[in-house]
């Protein structure tokens, strides 16, 4: 079975027009997969088609390929999920950002917290969003999704706990008594609020609460946030989103 490799581009794409990748495309393509003239390439640029190409054009400056046809793609959850994320140290971030591409989150809003591993940094902010952004576009382009979730600017605690919509949950490993949802009715937004290691202080907590976020508890270990980030939107998109009852 031949190879299915998708790749991203922010530019516009129509059928039958010849268009130029970029370098970083490029790269991967040409330099890393090896692919070359007559080649066949699924580009896609985040607006719910993806575009089958052809490789017109493949040496050691640039790639060109001919967009032949398009299709609408349709994978994206019926729950709109925004994840709020503590931020953590470099490679669980990297992970928990990866994974929830994968679970269909609509939008990514990192967030520094009293315990936040990795305190916001201005200089270094740009950098960091390049990085993330890049990891939203590799993700997307592994599990099929044509559209891209929002990568947000960095919030503080107390903003971001007044800037969410629909249903929302924090998680909170040493809650006594977290709140009972009822899934009657399925909300067609939800916004998961995820802390750092250590989970959030009992400040920001009950704060949270008085926003209107209600604590939730995932079972009776305690979970790294890393993989609460998975085992959370695996709950949500089970209940009131795409993922299926296999028995």
């Amino acid at each position: 079975m031949a190879r299915r490799i998708r790749v991203y581009t922010p530019q516009p794409l129509s059928v039958g027009e010849q268009i130029q990748l970029s370098d970083d495309v490029h790269r991967h393509v040409v330099k890393v997969l090896r692919l070359r003239v007559g080649d066949a390439l699924i580009v896609f640029n985040g607006e719910a088609k993806e575009y089958q190409t052809r490789i017109t054009v493949a040496d050691k400056n640039q790639l060109e390929v001919c967009v032949l046809e398009s299709r609408a793609v349709e994978n994206e959850s019926p729950l709109k999920i925004s994840l709020y994320l503590a931020l953590l140290k470099g490679e669980a971030m990297d992970f928990a950002i990866q994974k929830s591409v994968e679970l269909g989150v609509s939008r990514i809003i990192p967030i520094d917290s009293e315990r936040s591993e990795r305190q916001l940094n201005a200089q270094r902010l740009p950098k960091r969003m390049t990085h993330w952004r890049n990891i939203v576009i590799a993700s997307a382009q592994q599990c099929g999704r044509s559209q891209l979730p929002e990568l947000s600017s960095p919030m503080m605690f107390d903003e971001a706990v007044n800037s969410s919509e629909g249903m929302r949950i924090i998680m909170s490993p040493h809650d006594a008594s977290p709140t009972k949802l009822s899934t009657k009715l399925a909300p067609q937004e939800a916004s998961l609020l995820v802390g750092p290691e250590g989970g959030f202080s009992e400040d920001e907590v009950a704060q949270a609460c008085a926003a209107g976020w209600q604590p939730q508890v995932l079972g009776p270990r305690i979970l790294r946030a890393d993989t609460a980030v998975v085992s959370g939107l695996t709950w949500l998109q089970y209940i009131w989103g795409d993922l299926h009852d296999l028995s």
